[in-house]
């Protein structure tokens, strides 16, 4: 029978990985075993499919709230499209799309959705933090 993990252990989904320009990726981690409230410096945490870029390369200094403002674009495009903006066989994968490919424009995936609408939600999902809205009340 495998024994459990140490207590307060973390378990690496995924060996590190390069992104396409060779920039290395952080390892996709899981929660901690006991206390899913503690995380360790440096740690990758979130959804993959909803990270923003400066939070899968690991730039912990330039994670702000535009990170969360790219999110919301990421729940927005979801909720538009029926898919998130980034999605593929594996995180790593996931991830890698979130930093090197641009999403498609809600309106292009689903006819229905107004240009004026898509053009806000792609707004959320810039590469660039500076690019995205700086604030939740610019966004509304």
């Amino acid at each position: 029978m495998a024994s459990a993990p140490p207590l307060g252990s973390s378990t690496v989904v995924s060996a590190l990985r390069t992104f396409s320009d060779g920039r290395e990726m952080p390892p996709v981690v899981t929660a901690p075993s006991v206390d899913s409230s503690l995380t360790r410096s440096g740690q990758l945490v979130g959804t993959p499919n909803y990270m923003a870029p400066e939070q899968v390369t690991g730039e912990t200094d330039s994670v702000a709230p535009a990170a969360d403002i790219y999110a919301l674009g990421g729940i927005l495009y979801c909720m538009l499209t029926g898919h998130p903006p980034f999605h593929a066989a594996t995180p790593a994968q996931t991830m890698s799309q979130a930093v090197a490919v641009n999403p498609l424009a809600p309106h292009v995936v689903n006819p229905a959705v107004p240009r004026d609408l898509s053009t806000i939600c792609l707004k959320c999902l810039h590469k660039a933090p500076g690019d995205r809205y700086a604030t939740s009340e610019d966004l509304a």
